[in-house]
């Protein structure tokens, strides 16, 4: 998904903000701040903010276990 969205920007995002579920981080890929190496890696260095939450609302619907990513340009 990262590299999808890096082809959709114009150029480096000038910052952005993640929230993430406390499902996921080390408990669900073994290591701190997996998720935040892979969107440097990805989309290189930027200010990024973000925390963890209990889930995430959309649609009326509630979902865990998931990250969402803003960015801007």
């Amino acid at each position: 998904m990262l590299e999808a969205l890096k082809k959709r920007l114009s150029g480096p995002p000038s910052g952005g903000l993640y929230f993430s579920c406390l499902g996921r981080g080390r408990e669900l890929f073994g290591e701190e701040s997996a998720e935040l190496e892979m969107i440097r890696q990805a989309l290189g260095d930027f200010p990024l903010v973000g925390f963890f939450a209990n889930g995430e609302i959309s649609n009326q619907r509630l979902y865990g276990y998931t990250g969402v990513l803003a960015l801007f340009a």
